[in-house]
């Protein structure tokens, strides 16, 4: 009979916070820029604001080609093994990087239009 009142309160407590998700999502910040990283090392920061199209060459001979168009940025080729980066598509979201790890290579997306993280009353 225990281990039934353990279920029902574990089930209660996962779809209390399924509904919190849904109903309370956590801002998302459009961003202004991209710092590009190579092997933890930041090699370029690319404004999202003004189209652009450039190749960047790893250390291993591997490239990848970033492309920025109408404030999104993405890896439109590569040359890596499974070309996972390619598929990640566009990102103009701060917190969602795009990531090839074979190259080492990081995009993040950074600033949004508001200066400040928190406001209070």
């Amino acid at each position: 009979m225990k281990t039934k009142h353990w279920i029902l309160i574990f089930a209660a407590v996962a779809l209390l916070c399924a509904v919190a998700i849904v109903l309370f999502p956590l801002p998302q910040q459009v961003a202004s820029a991209a710092d590009i990283y190579q092997n933890g090392i930041l090699i370029r920061t690319v404004p999202l604001g003004q189209d652009a199209r450039f190749t960047i060459t790893a250390p291993n001979g591997g490239t990848n080609t970033v492309a920025v168009s109408g404030g999104r940025i993405r890896v439109e080729q590569a040359t890596c093994p499974d070309g996972l980066c390619v598929n990640q598509g566009w990102s103009r979201t701060e917190g969602y990087p795009i990531v090839c790890l074979p190259h080492g290579l990081v995009i993040q997306p950074k600033g949004g239009d508001t200066p400040f993280d928190a406001v209070t009353n």
